[in-house]
């Protein structure tokens, strides 16, 4: 299992949705981390998301990152469009200026699938 714990967050914020980051596919260990402050909004590109039954976005450390004590962290405040996630960062202290990976799960007629969104940094 990838997350050891979930902690359900779900983030109350007053910032605007404008002018949301979006976050590219991104290979392991590749790419620019780019920094994230809790209630910033991203954008998550994934195929035929809107066809899905279920959503979950889960945030979570390396696999050597073990310091903040947090394994995973279940994103509640997101909503779907086609081909898209838009996800409100949580703003989470434990896991201020640690790098995260970002995945979103759902479930279709066609079954399981992943969107890999890359890592970020939580600032």
């Amino acid at each position: 299992m990838l997350v050891r714990a979930l902690v359900s967050l779900a983030v109350i914020t007053g910032a605007a949705w404008a002018f949301p980051a979006s976050v590219c596919d991104t290979p392991a260990g590749g790419g620019k981390v780019q920094d994230f402050k809790g209630g910033t909004a991203l954008d998550i590109p994934c195929p035929k998301i809107e066809q899905a039954d279920g959503v979950q976005v889960v945030m979570y450390p390396g696999r050597d990152d073990t310091s903040s004590g947090v394994g995973g962290v279940l994103v509640t405040d997101n909503t779907i469009e086609t081909g898209m996630v838009h996800v409100r960062v949580p703003d989470i202290p434990d896991l201020k200026d640690h790098v995260v990976q970002v995945k979103v799960y759902y479930f279709s007629i066609d079954g399981r699938h992943a969107c890999n969104a890359g890592r970020i940094r939580l600032t």
